[in-house]
């Protein structure tokens, strides 16, 4: 749950111009979400390998 006031949003994760370091889900910031940039909007996952 987010707070009970304010406009900002919460984005996770880095972007592919990133630092490696905030290449990861545990990284956290803000931002209007009027804003735009190439350091928002793209994730990629990759799922698990299957036990052997």
């Amino acid at each position: 749950e987010g707070p009970a006031s304010g406009s900002d949003r919460v984005f996770r994760g880095g972007s592919w111009s990133s630092y490696a370091w905030f290449c990861r889900a545990a990284f956290r910031s803000r931002n209007s979400p009027s804003i735009r940039g190439d350091y928002l909007g793209f994730r990629v996952a990759l799922s698990s390998l299957p036990d052997e």
